[in-house]
C-alpha cells in the first residue's frame, strides 16, 4: 500500500511537471533568434569567402584579408608559444540582436595548412575577441592565430545548433 501511494504521488508530480513545462512561455525570446539570418540545420555547411559578411548567432561577421603580424611576448604565461609568430586577422562583428551579444571563441576551430588544429592566442596579448557588444553596435578587432607555415588556414564557426560556417584564408608571410 505504501508503495502504491508513492507511485501515485510521483506519477502526479511528473504529470504536473510536464504540464508546467508545456505551458511555460519564455518572454526573453529575441525577435531576431528565428529571423532566418542563421540557418538552423547543424548539418549544413556554408562557405563564405574572405571579405564576405555572414550571419552567425545573431552576429554579422566579416573576416578581412589585410593580415598583420606580431610575436608572442617572452613574458607569456605559456612557455610553449613564447616567441612564436602570430597572424593578426582583422574581423568585424556586428550585433544584430536586441540584446547584448558576443562571439564565443569556443565556437571557432582553426586548422593550419597541415590540418592540425591550432588555437586563438589573443589572451597572450590581453585581447578579448568575446567582448560584449551592445545591440546594433559593431566591434572591430583581430583574431590572433599562431602561424605555422604559409598556406590555407581554415576557420570553422560551429555552435552545434546553427549551420556551420567554413572560411578558408590564405596566410602568407
Amino acid at each position: 500500500m505504501k508503495y502504491l501511494k508513492s507511485l501515485v504521488l510521483y506519477s502526479f508530480l511528473g504529470l504536473l511537471s510536464l504540464m508546467l513545462v508545456g505551458c511555460w512561455n519564455n518572454n526573453e525570446t529575441d525577435e531576431n533568434d528565428n529571423n532566418g539570418s542563421s540557418p538552423k540545420d547543424p548539418d549544413e555547411l556554408l562557405t563564405p569567402t574572405v571579405g564576405e559578411t555572414f550571419s552567425f548567432t545573431n552576429l554579422e561577421i566579416t573576416i578581412h584579408d589585410d593580415i598583420t603580424w606580431t610575436i608572442v611576448p617572452q613574458t607569456s604565461d605559456d612557455p610553449e608559444i613564447r616567441g612564436r609568430t602570430v597572424a593578426l586577422i582583422p574581423i568585424t562583428i556586428k550585433n544584430t540582436s536586441n540584446r547584448v551579444n558576443n562571439l564565443n571563441p569556443q565556437h571557432i576551430q582553426i586548422f593550419a595548412p597541415d590540418e592540425e588544429e591550432i588555437y586563438l592566442v589573443g589572451w597572450a596579448f590581453n585581447v578579448n575577441v568575446s567582448e560584449l557588444i551592445e545591440p546594433n553596435q559593431t566591434l572591430e578587432t583581430v583574431l590572433h592565430i599562431l602561424y605555422d607555415e604559409d598556406g590555407e588556414y581554415v576557420l570553422l564557426f560551429d555552435n552545434f545548433s546553427n549551420a556551420r560556417i567554413l572560411i578558408t584564408i590564405n596566410i602568407t608571410r
